[in-house]
Order: C-alpha cells, then sequence, then structure tokens
C-alpha cells in the first residue's frame, strides 16, 4: 500500500488532479486510495498531495455549477461527478477528525449531491446523454448508478441536511 501511494504521488499534476483524461473522476479515485489508510490533509506524509487533489475538485464544482467533472461531452462527465462526490464525502467524514479547515470543501460536496439528487431518472438510477451530461428519461446505467448511489450513502453518513435525500436513496 505504501509503494502505491507513493507512487501516486508521483503522478499528481500541478493542478493537484491526476490523470490526462476525466481527471474528475481519477482524481477522486487516488484519493479515495488515501483516504483509504486515512491520509488527510493533516498527514505528514500525502498530506500536501491530498490536500491538492480536494482543492481541484472544489475548483471543478465552482468552474461547473457543481457538477465535479473535466469532461462536457460524451458520458464521461457523469461519471466523473459521482466518483468525485463520494470521494468528498468521504474526505468530508475524515475532515471532522482533523484540524485543518478546507473551504469549498463542504460546499462542493453539498452542490455535487444536489446535482445527483436532480438529476435521478423516474427509474431510481441515473444514465448519461450521448451529447454530454446526465439524460433525463430512458434506462439508467448501472455503473454510474452505483458511483452515485455510494455518493449518497457518503452524504447520508454525513449528517449533513440534504432535502429529497432519503426518497434518492429509496428510489
Amino acid at each position: 500500500v505504501s509503494n502505491a501511494l507513493e507512487y501516486l504521488k508521483t503522478k499528481q499534476n500541478a493542478d493537484g488532479s491526476w490523470g490526462t483524461a476525466f481527471q474528475g473522476a481519477m482524481t477522486g479515485f487516488t484519493l479515495l486510495c488515501y483516504f483509504g489508510r486515512c491520509e488527510t490533509p493533516d498527514s505528514p506524509f500525502y498530506g500536501e498531495n491530498v490536500m491538492k487533489g480536494i482543492l481541484y475538485l472544489i475548483e471543478l464544482s465552482e468552474k461547473n455549477d457543481g457538477m465535479m467533472a473535466s469532461s462536457k461531452t460524451g458520458n464521461g462527465g457523469v461519471y466523473e461527478h459521482g466518483i468525485a462526490t463520494y470521494a468528498l464525502g468521504e474526505m468530508y467524514a475524515l475532515a471532522r477528525l482533523g484540524s485543518k479547515t478546507l473551504p469549498g470543501m463542504r460546499e462542493a460536496f453539498e452542490n455535487g449531491v444536489k446535482v445527483i439528487i436532480k438529476n435521478q431518472l423516474p427509474t431510481g438510477g441515473w444514465g448519461y446523454s450521448s451529447t454530454g451530461g446526465y439524460r433525463d428519461s430512458g434506462g439508467s446505467d448501472p455503473s454510474v448508478t452505483g458511483w452515485h448511489y455510494q455518493a449518497l450513502k457518503a452524504a447520508k453518513l454525513s449528517g449533513l441536511n440534504f432535502t429529497g435525500l432519503h426518497q434518492s436513496i429509496d428510489k
């Protein structure tokens, strides 16, 4: 695990993201790896990397009206958003245990969850359109739905109040 985290540290981009495409998702995945070992912005070895990754996701959220996606075409953005929102939810839980404040993180997480709830299909899942963004009718995609459900689970465990959260989970 230590070798893997050290490797990921060397692959972080200057803007705080990871990857060369779909950076919202790649950054979310990488942060989840660090969180799995309870690495936070307070951590002595990887704290700076974690902080820069979180700040990248916050910036994506601010830039895209709550959507944490670097891709605005095709299906990638919807995947990115679910994964990044889930990662921020996990970090929100860990951050309450730490001493560093993360300006904008709570808001980015809250906005991410709102986007997820707003874009849930009547059938209960989530899907994407071929031109980019969320689909508003038709079938859902199981893997997109899985990541969005994980984000909703993190929202529930956060203790924050989200309008429509429990109905969305039940649906």
